[in-house]
């Protein structure tokens, strides 16, 4: 639906270039250090399921 709301409208339903709010506070942490780093993609499982 989305394409075919495209190529009408030649609009996207929304902009990607401007952020959410989450996606803004997630890159302000990763500037000052703040974002919890991994070993590998077992361990982010592991946090993932324990949260």
């Amino acid at each position: 639906m989305m394409l075919t709301r495209l190529a009408c409208e030649q609009v996207s339903p929304f902009d990607p270039l401007v952020p959410t709010t989450p996606t803004i506070t997630t890159m302000g942490e990763a500037r000052v250090d703040n974002l919890k780093s991994f070993e590998g993609v077992a361990a982010v499982i592991v946090n993932l399921h324990a949260a």
